[in-house]
């Protein structure tokens, strides 16, 4: 006779039936659900969410759901099995659980997600505190302010689904959870988020055990004092307040440093977009003769442009370029250092635009080290660098960018702004304003390490032409093979930018604009790629760091190529946007480019670069660690004073890419002298602090 109990064999069925649905959804349903987002005609908000192949190539967002499909397979697999675990040894389980998960004091759910929120709440504001206090303080990077109100609400948010979650698994809906059970849970992952994100160089599962053990002792010690939990469950009524937050402090249209402009402009007054793409090194692009088409845009721009084959960057990394090419100073005058902004005072170019009647928007990528509270946004009355968006706010907990990263393999992407994206931001700006001449900054960020592959912007590269350069002595990095996959991402990221400037100019055409703008497109410093056995930048002064791509084009310019070799600064790229915009560049530090197409004989000029010590070079390790660096270009020699003394010296018509130093040639022993003097003179007038006597040649610099 039925008792009326379903059989546990029927159950198991069923379960295994929605478990074959869920196998034909994430493996077959969801990879075509994909494909036809991919091409604009599936579902509009993913449509949107997956924007094409400026953003990410096909494979990447098919690699990305397979690999939540498997990890879905493999949690529903492991639920399975622990609940026919569970149900064979129901009295065992039954005892855990109350031993564990339900032991005094239990909550209810709406006490358990207002407590996670709390929890949520103090760890979020505790993270972001530090992470704005020590990145600010104690690194190369210049945080964003929002992470004040930012973190505490993602984390809130997360902690509450996550207490929503084990309330509902752990069957709490009978009696209640334990508290002990949600406060150790969000401790964990709240403690492990603040230890990450001071960066302290540990692997994550060490944190990961430090942190549970003290999120343990800090739910036993809870328990112990209930007026606490009656607080938190008090404070998560905050939550709401650090929503309002963003609508107080104003939109990104408040993001400026300056205010617009009351003069009216010069009658014809031409457009000005100065365009750096960040860490893109000349060798590395079709106008430095590379044998890849990265760059097939910029070719076709060089073609009626002026372009200057030897433009040095005054520094290897973002800050101090960007400083020396928006106030004319060289580095050092520009108070910027590894954990320092530019010195306040410094008259900037934007401010300079603004006298000029200019409209100034600043869009940038590279969002930490050129982004607000480093002194490049003075002057500009729209600067937009971390975007008020629900990607910022969702990738704004450390916590939250891991989870995402392992999710969806998409690397370092979901915190990072491409190109596509500055683009959007500036023409959006654009469409806002009214007549009348724009100044327009944008960064590219994409080249800049951690590299992401972008296979469709791969077409034409093949493993055989890819340049492989290492040090002049023949040593080489440990694994060739992996630093030939660097190259490729890194050059498939140049060629999404050199897309991106394409479709940029585009737009600009279309709206009727591109008549009238003069593109200066650039870049900061360049990378290391094998060279001398270095990866990264801010460790040396070699050319693959200091020798960058420089590009005026527009109509109000030449209508022919124009090449012109002569070593530059870019220090002169303020003082040559005042003389477009028909401002005066001699009220201006450094000088106007325009010296060498106007028709006069500029006298070749020394070039100046230079690098500090930086403090936890970690993976950037190379010769900076051995003291303040500088070099000095005249001509076709490239001499770099090493912070031990040590010289070296390399011959840029020949060997563009450094491989043979000549410092003790009979070249070096000839003209070392007359540098090194060079170099001293051009300290005084630059009104830096005079070298130490040289040690001569660096040891094996003949090779």
């Amino acid at each position: 006779m039925s008792t009326g109990r379903k059989s546990p064999w029927a159950l198991l069925g069923l379960l295994a039936a929605a478990f074959g649905l869920w196998l034909l959804g994430a493996f077959v349903v969801l990879p075509q659900v994909v494909r036809s987002a991919y091409a604009g005609t599936s579902w509009g908000i993913l449509n949107r969410f997956i924007k094409g192949q400026a953003y990410q190539s096909v494979e990447g967002y098919l690699n990305a759901a397979e690999r939540l499909a498997r990890l879905g397979t493999v949690a529903i697999a492991v639920g399975l099995l622990a609940a026919i675990v569970g149900y064979r040894f129901r009295a065992v389980v039954g005892r855990v659980l109350t031993s564990l998960i339900r032991t005094e004091p239990r909550r209810g759910l709406s006490d358990i997600v207002r407590g996670a929120a709390a929890l949520g709440l103090l760890f979020g504001f505790l993270e972001a505190s530090l992470t704005w206090t020590f990145l600010r303080g104690f690194s190369t990077r210049f945080s964003n302010p929002d992470v004040l109100w930012l973190t505490p609400l993602v984390l809130a948010a997360l902690f509450s689904v996550i207490g929503v979650l084990v309330f509902v698994l752990t069957g709490g809906w009978k009696g209640g959870l334990s508290q002990r059970v949600i406060v150790a849970t969000c401790s964990t992952l709240g403690i492990w988020g603040v230890l990450a994100s001071l960066r302290l160089g540990v692997h994550p599962f060490p944190l990961l055990l430090v942190s549970l053990g003290t999120g343990v002792q800090l739910a036993r010690l809870l328990d112990r004092y209930p007026r606490v939990w009656v607080g938190l469950t008090r404070l998560a009524f905050c939550v709401p307040l650090f929503g309002v937050v963003p609508f107080i402090y104003g939109t990104d249209s408040r993001y400026g440093g300056g205010i617009a402009a009351d003069t009216p402009a010069a009658a014809g007054a031409p457009n000005i977009v100065l365009l750096v793409m960040d860490t893109v090194r000349g060798e590395s692009l079709g106008l430095g003769g590379y044998e890849r088409d990265t760059s097939p845009n910029l070719d076709r721009l060089a073609q009626r442009g002026i372009l200057f084959t030897r433009a040095i960057a005054p520094s290897p990394w973002t800050l101090p370029t960007h400083a020396s090419m928006f106030t004319g100073q060289w580095p050092h005058a520009t108070g910027v250092a590894w954990n320092q902004g530019m010195s306040e005072g410094l008259p900037t170019v934007a401010e300079a635009l603004q006298e000029q009647g200019y409209a100034r928007g600043g869009f940038v990528a590279n969002k930490d080290v050129a982004g607000r509270g480093t002194g490049l946004e003075r002057g500009f009355d729209r600067y937009v660098d971390h975007p008020r968006s629900f990607k910022t706010w969702l990738t704004s907990s450390v916590v939250m960018r891991r989870l995402i990263r392992r999710l969806t393999a998409f690397g370092d992407a979901p915190n990072r702004k491409l190109a596509p994206e500055v683009n959007e931001e500036f023409l959006g700006w654009l469409d806002e304003l009214d007549e009348g001449p724009f100044f327009a900054f944008l960064n590219y960020f994409d080249a800049h390490g951690p590299y992401e592959l972008h296979r469709d912007f791969l077409q034409g590269f093949t493993t055989e032409n890819r340049s492989l350069v290492f040090d002049g002595n023949g040593g080489e990095l440990p694994a060739r093979g992996s630093v030939a996959r660097e190259i490729d991402s890194y050059d498939s990221a140049i060629r999404l930018i050199d897309h991106s400037i394409g479709t940029l100019m585009s737009e600009l055409e279309a709206r009727g604009l591109l008549a009238n703008t003069v593109f200066i497109v650039t870049s900061d410093h360049g990378e290391h790629l094998g060279d001398h056995g270095l990866m990264g930048h801010g460790n040396s002064l070699y050319s693959q760091l200091i020798l960058v791509p420089l590009l005026l084009a527009g109509p109000p310019l030449a209508t022919g190529a124009m090449s012109i070799d002569s070593p530059v600064s870019l220090r002169d790229v303020g003082a040559t946007i005042l003389w477009l915009a028909g401002g005066d560049p001699s009220a201006f530090a450094g000088e106007s480019l325009s010296r060498f197409w106007n028709g006069s004989d500029p006298p070749l000029q020394p070039v100046l670069s230079r690098v500090v010590q930086r403090p936890n070079a970690g993976f950037s390790a190379g010769p900076s660690e051995r003291g303040e660096m500088w070099a000095l270009v005249e001509g076709t020699l490239h001499y770099i004073s090493n912070g031990d003394g040590q010289e070296e010296l390399y011959d840029l018509a020949v060997d563009p890419r450094g491989r043979r130093d000549l410092a003790a040639t009979g070249l070096g022993t000839q003209v070392l002298p007359d540098l090194r003097r060079l170099l001293e003179d051009s300290f005084e007038a630059a009104g830096a602090q005079p070298r130490v006597t040289s040690n001569g040649p660096r040891a094996g610099g003949g090779n």
